[in-house]
């Protein structure tokens, strides 16, 4: 009977020492306690967060409207200079025209020229 006892008593340790391993790995100290966060911890903390939130807001918004200024300024610059181009456009083909007609004037006085050079020649022969 005391042979039992013993083993008894010694399944009772072994039980014992897992349990206390077990809290020892898993239950929080008073220093874990201690370093935890504690409510107004995290109220501060939310607090930095929505300071922090807002002020990337404010700053991606900055970013987009300055974005948004260059390119309404580069677009207004590119429509002035396709302005500028369909006026360039306009003059040279006036100007296309006139030579054109130029030509044509000055081809029907050469045509006026040969005929009457080939007249004269004609009259020589």
């Amino acid at each position: 009977m005391e042979e039992e006892i013993k083993q008894e008593f010694k399944k009772q340790e072994k039980r014992f020492d897992e349990l206390m391993g077990f809290l020892v790995e898993n239950v929080a100290t008073k220093d874990d306690i201690a370093n935890m966060a504690t409510k107004d911890d995290i109220v501060q903390l939310d607090s930095k967060i929505d300071t922090v939130e807002s002020n990337l807001r404010k700053e991606i918004r900055s970013i987009v409207e300055n974005t948004e200024n260059n390119l309404m300024q580069e677009i207004r610059a590119i429509n002035i200079s396709i302005e500028e181009i369909k006026k360039d456009i306009v003059n040279l083909e006036k100007r296309i025209g006139e030579d054109i007609d130029a030509y044509a004037g000055d081809i029907l006085d050469l045509k006026f020229r040969v005929e009457k050079l080939e007249k004269k020649q004609l009259e020589m022969v």
